[in-house]
This record gives structure tokens, sequence and C-alpha cells, in this order.
């Protein structure tokens, strides 16, 4: 096997995808170890490596895939939202704000999962 085939190889892969889906794989797979471990920390990690996923799959003309990770998307956001993550962010806007921002965002995190159960 020729080392500068295989160097090449690399640099293409990484250059098509501007390295979105390495960090895809490298963020989900970070995330599924603090998830085996119960560390919500693992939703973060998955959250992120949604967002390089969909870049991927966006540059990639995949578009099944772009929805697939919305909907991933959609369901660590709302896992997230249940564990207490945006409650710093909230507590610190104006109680007007608060409801104008919680409510969409609960309804966008959670109208997906609707849809899907039934």
């Amino acid at each position: 096997m020729d080392v500068t085939a295989v160097i090449e190889g690399l640099q293409h892969s990484l250059a098509t995808y501007y390295g979105a889906d390495w960090m895809c794989m490298i963020c989900g797979l970070i995330g599924m170890y603090y998830m085996t471990q119960k560390n919500s920390l693992g939703f973060m990690f998955s959250f992120a490596g949604c967002i390089f996923g969909f870049g991927a799959a966006y540059i990639s003309q995949q578009y099944g895939f772009v929805a697939y990770n919305i909907l991933l998307m959609s369901m660590t956001g709302r896992a997230l939202y249940r564990e207490g993550y945006f409650k710093p962010i909230l507590a610190r806007m104006p109680s007007l704000h608060r409801v104008a921002f919680a409510a969409p965002v609960s309804l966008a995190l959670a109208l997906p999962i609707v849809l899907l159960s039934f």
C-alpha cells in the first residue's frame, strides 16, 4: 500500500466536507460514551454532532440525512431542556422575554416528537 495515496485520501476526505463528517463522528462517539456513563453532558456532545452532521449532509445533498439530523437535534435539545440546561439562560432574561423565548423553544423541540408519535 502506498503511503502517499493514503495521505492524499485523508486530505481529500477532510477537505470534501470541511471536516464536518469527522467532527460529527467524534462528537457522536464522545456523546454516546457520556450517555453510557449516565452523564447528561453526552446530550451536549450529541447535539454538537448533529450540527456537524447536518452540515456534512447539506453539503453532500443527502436530504434524508438532513431531516434525520434535524429530528435528532430536536430530541437532544428537548432532553437538554428537560435536564435544565436552559434554566440559567432563562433566569437572566426579563420575565416577558422568558415567556416569549420558552414557548417557541419548547414547541420547536417537541413538535417533531409529537408528529412522530402518531
